[in-house]
């Protein structure tokens, strides 16, 4: 009973200071010693908003970087923070960053207006919309991704933003309102997708940084002065079939130097139509399909939209670029990467990859694993040169051996070959185990072996001209030869190089099996036999 009074009174005391007293409801300091200023939104729900400190959004109380919480506690009462109010921010022209939680799904009108210090910020997926003059006047502000969950960026968003250089948009977004990007004259780039329907009046008016622009086909409504003053504007790509008047879309765009394009066959209809008065205008537009697959094991990430175990598809323009992203999940890997069914997982930067130049339709495919503890390898010669993409440990591997070579003997055209148990990632080994045999090779994580070997390690198909490729006896090239993946080949230091035309192979003693007391290649009860009967002096 006395806990159903205290929370009534607390709402009512909430009540009273939030409309008579107080901006804020509460106050508390996060994990980093930072206060920050809360309203409560509802004591049922027990969720909150964070807002500015007092009766005053010009307050400046928040600086440097701030990290909001996603929950927050007041009165032995646990709040989830779910937003952050009008002007919160407003004005705090000494905040650097700010961190927002999952939990925040709507920051309101003006929240970091004017924050000229803003450098960086990091927006939820779980925010629908960026609201009017959310990130007007913040001028240090160089770039931001808008997540794919916003259908909606509201009018003066982005006014004044004056260092944005490059944002994305996602295929989410429909609408772009009045004065969104006004006066970013530092944009030089903007990719508008084909979910927007409306582009509103003066949205990019004075972006005088931009040299090149895309309107889409789905854009049904483009408003009063949209790219007035884009002075800067040498390529607008055009991709509305039906030829409209030009208004005042372009007006102050320098005509001479820029390039319209406009969808094939649609050249005289524009020309047709009232102001349309470029120099020049190109009808020649190809476009091509770009398709990204993957399985249940990994993502894809293409311009703000993520494919997960599926195909999406997306329109490319002949001779541009597209660069993905590819991330495995937990426990997974990747272990393919396929353009039109060539292997370009070596192409990759990181978990980046990029097809330049596209000609043609493009399809993708990322093929993930369960990540394998081991890797399965089944003889077909009782010797025969390999080469892994993984770290592979051959300690207690029983039967199977590893071999570098180590040495050369010219009076015996002969190669020495030394046992090793730790083989890192593309050292090319020999391999001695039994013909038709299957041998599980544990994987390593880690090695930092540096071997001085002479054995080539080969991952992918490769033309070679010098050197000996081994089959029963490693034998000098021939003019070239296609040594295949996952195997190796022989190079020999010039300052050794006999000249010899084959070469023989002299292996050293095998690495002993831990607990092999017999010499028998592995432990059993033989050995424990042999073992006891040591003790015993027998």
């Amino acid at each position: 009973m006395n806990n159903y009074f205290t929370k009534t009174l607390l709402s009512m005391v909430v009540l009273f200071s939030a409309t008579v007293l107080y901006a804020h409801d509460f106050e508390a300091v996060n994990e980093d010693g930072v206060t920050i200023y809360y309203n409560i939104i509802s004591i049922t729900d027990r969720s909150c908003e964070v807002t500015y400190k007092g009766t005053n959004y010009s307050s400046r109380a928040y600086s440097g970087e701030v990290k909001i919480p996603e929950t927050v506690s007041y009165s032995s009462l646990v709040f989830k923070v779910t937003s952050i109010a009008e002007s919160a921010f407003q004005n705090c022209i000494d905040l650097t960053s700010i961190a927002i939680p999952n939990s925040v799904t709507s920051i309101g009108r003006y929240a970091f207006q004017s924050c000229s210090g803003l450098i960086s910020i990091s927006i939820p997926n779980s925010v629908t919309s960026i609201d009017s003059g959310t990130f007007s006047g913040c001028k240090s502000m160089t770039s931001i991704v808008i997540p794919n969950s916003v259908s909606f960026i509201y009018d003066h968003a982005f006014q004044g933003c004056t260092s944005l250089t490059s944002i994305e948009i996602p295929n989410s977004v429909t609408l772009i309102y009045d004065l969104a990007f006004y006066g970013c004259t530092s944009l030089t780039s903007i990719e508008i997708p084909n979910s927007v329907t409306l582009i509103g009046s003066k949205a990019f008016y004075g972006c005088t940084g931009l040299t090149s622009i895309e309107i889409p086909n789905s854009v049904t409504i483009l408003g009063y002065q949209a790219f007035y003053e884009c002075t800067g504007l040498t390529e607008i790509i055009l991709r509305i079939e039906e030829a409209f008047d030009i208004g005042n879309f372009f007006s102050g765009v320098t005509k001479i130097n820029a390039t319209l394009y406009v969808p094939k066959g649609t050249k005289e209809a524009y020309q047709a139509k009232t102001d349309w008065d470029f120099l020049k205008i190109d009808d020649g537009l190809v476009y091509h399909q770009l398709t990204l697959t993957t399985n249940e094991g990994g993502v894809i990430t293409y311009k703000g939209e993520t494919i997960e175990e599926g195909s999406a598809s997306f329109e490319i323009r002949e001779g541009s670029s597209a660069t993905i992203t590819v991330e495995p999940k937990e426990k997974y890997e990747l272990s393919s990467l396929r353009m039109n069914g060539m292997s370009v997982k070596k192409y990759m930067d990181g978990n980046t990859f990029t097809a330049d130049d596209i000609d043609s339709d493009v399809e993708i495919v990322a093929t993930f694993d369960l990540i394998n503890p081991y890797i399965t390898f089944t003889p077909t010669a009782t010797l025969q040169p390999f080469c892994s993409e993984k770290n592979l440990n051959f300690s207690e591997v029983r039967g199977l051996t590893a071999y570098i070579v180590t040495g050369f003997k010219p009076s015996a055209n002969e190669i020495l070959l030394t046992p090793v148990t730790e083989v890192p990632a593309g050292t090319g080994v020999m391999l001695k185990g039994e013909v038709g045999a299957t041998y599980k090779i544990p994987i390593m994580t880690f090695s930092d072996y540096n071997y001085s070997n002479s054995l080539v390690g080969v991952l992918n198909d490769k033309e070679v001209s010098t050197g000996y490729v081994y089959d029963e006896q490693f034998k000098a090239v021939d003019g070239s030869i296609t040594v295949s993946a996952n195997t190796a080949y022989l190079v020999l230091p010039a300052a050794t190089e006999a000249g010899a035309s084959v070469l023989n192979c002299y292996l050293t003693d095998g690495p002993s099996v831990k607990g092999d007391m017999n010499g028998d290649g592995q432990t059993d009860i033989s050995d424990v036999v042999v073992l006891v009967n040591y003790i015993l002096g027998q």
